[in-house]
């Protein structure tokens, strides 16, 4: 990310401002992340394994992020439900 605001490589798509570059992050619940997903996912997990040396993390950035989306959805899921009693039996939240 470093290199992308110093050298002005933003890709397409997306806004900088100050020190910061918003890319849009599409993620399907079921299908492919789109192409600046993955690249920026790529690009966070390059850094944090030149911080850490743990070539693991990239593959544990998206494990999270996908966690994320699911957990996300099943409470996007569960705000639709109605309230009552007999449901707090099945989920325990």
């Amino acid at each position: 990310m470093a290199g992308l605001c110093e050298g002005g490589n933003e890709p397409p798509g997306s806004l900088k401002a100050n020190n910061y570059i918003f890319v849009p992050f599409a993620v399907e619940t079921f299908g492919p992340w789109s192409h600046d997903a993955k690249v920026l996912a790529s690009q966070i997990g390059q850094i944090l394994i030149s911080i850490t040396g743990d070539r693991r993390c990239a593959i544990y950035l998206r494990q999270r992020l996908s966690i994320a989306v699911q957990r996300g959805n099943a409470m996007r899921v569960l705000g639709t439900l109605p309230e009552s009693s007999p449901l707090n039996e099945l989920f325990l939240f």
